[in-house]
Formats: structure tokens, sequence, C-alpha cells
């Protein structure tokens, strides 16, 4: 039988997996929509058959005829590195607020 700090703890490390799992996926939904937001307007369908038809083992799943070339490019070349480029300055962003934290020793 657990004792009460093991049933603690074991709540405790499984509320925070919950807790990242539910931002992980939050992050891949606002990934998926910032890919949409632009001047072209180009659908969330072909947005999720663009990034299929570039993932190496998942290819073979997507119809390439059905995507426009001018929508791949759109996405592969100027909103994929813009998102990427955004995600990346904000988990640095992040990363100093941590620290800075850290330093100062400010919860």
């Amino acid at each position: 039988m657990k004792t009460e700090a093991e049933t603690k703890h074991f709540k405790r490390v499984s509320h925070w997996k919950l807790y990242l799992l539910i931002m992980l996926f939050a992050f891949a939904i606002v990934f998926v929509l910032s890919l949409n937001l632009g001047y072209a307007p180009i659908p969330f369908r072909d947005i999720l058959m663009i990034l299929t038809k570039n993932v190496p083992l998942l290819n073979s799943l997507v119809d390439s005829s059905a995507i426009s070339s001018t929508s791949e490019v759109i996405i592969m070349e100027i909103r994929l590195p813009r998102v990427v480029c955004g995600a990346i300055v904000g988990a640095a962003l992040a990363t100093a607020g941590v620290t800075y934290q850290g330093i100062f020793r400010n919860p």
C-alpha cells in the first residue's frame, strides 16, 4: 500500500505530464494555425497535405497532384521558416527570462 507522500508525489508527477502534453498539443495547433496567416489564403487541408508531403516517411500518403505548387512554395519557403524562427525566438526569450529570474532570485 502506498503512503500519503507517495500518492501526492504520483499525483504531482501525473499532473505535470498531463500539463506538458496539453502544452505540446496547444503548440502544435498554434503552429499550424500560424501557417494559415498571410495574404494568400491556403486551406488547412492543403497546409496539412504540404507538411505531410515533406516528411520523409509520410510523403507516400499524399497525392502530390492535389497540391498547388504555388501553395507549396508559399508554405515551405515563406511561412514555415517564419513560424519556426518565431518559435525559436520565443523559446530563447523564455530561456532568458528564466535565467534572469534565477539570477535575481525572483520566483
